[in-house]
């Protein structure tokens, strides 16, 4: 999120909590954080844990409401398509195949013993 978009999120913390007063380190601080996260992601985390926290959060509290919506708004990894069953005869064919192949190699293996 850009730096705009994290004091907006603070605007809305203060508006919560309005009992706590930020200093210009803490207010550097929290931006910085903020900003490694999505603004849609730490403004519903801050909707939700404005309706459970009676204080002003830790940086801790706070990120642990954000990683839950990151992690919610992730997609999961796609998977590779599987390939479709093989019909009977293919399957047939198939095994017949391995079964060669096999023979094949025990023949081999016989000669070799001789």
């Amino acid at each position: 999120m850009t730096p705009d978009q994290a004091d907006y999120v603070l605007a809305q913390m203060s508006v919560c909590w309005p009992g706590k007063p930020l200093s210009v380190p803490e207010v550097k601080f929290w931006v910085s954080k903020l900003e490694a996260y999505e603004f849609d992601d730490a403004h519903t985390a801050l909707t939700k844990i404005a309706d459970r926290a009676k204080f002003w959060p830790s940086w801790a509290e706070f990120k642990e409401f954000v990683d839950i919506e990151k992690r919610n708004n992730t997609p999961a990894l796609a998977r590779a398509p599987e390939a479709p069953p093989l019909s009977d005869e293919e399957f047939k064919q198939r095994i017949q195949e391995c079964r060669d192949a096999l023979n094949e190699k025990r023949a081999g293996e016989k000669v070799e013993e001789v």
